[in-house]
């Protein structure tokens, strides 16, 4: 095999997973961190919508990486069956 496919596609789906990681992270941690501010204030109305986020265009991006990453390595596989 080819192991400058199988490294960058590595890379390139670790990334991806990394980022999907991350922002289902942020999108569960942001409406806990807005209220514990608001308890902090103590000023205002708390409503959870308002701390939601959207990811869809960085969601799109890691998908878009892992499978690029994961067509390198079967390309890889695939170089060094010939």
């Amino acid at each position: 095999m080819k192991t400058s496919f199988f490294i960058i596609g590595s890379v390139e789906a670790s990334l991806g997973m990394f980022v999907l990681c991350i922002t289902s992270i942020l999108k569960e941690i942001m409406p806990v961190i807005g209220y514990a501010a608001y308890q902090g204030a103590a000023a205002g109305s708390y409503n959870p919508g308002n701390y939601k986020l959207s990811f869809g265009f960085p969601n799109f991006l890691a998908i878009i990486l892992i499978v690029a990453g994961v067509l390198q390595i079967l390309f890889g596989f695939w170089k060094n069956r010939k």
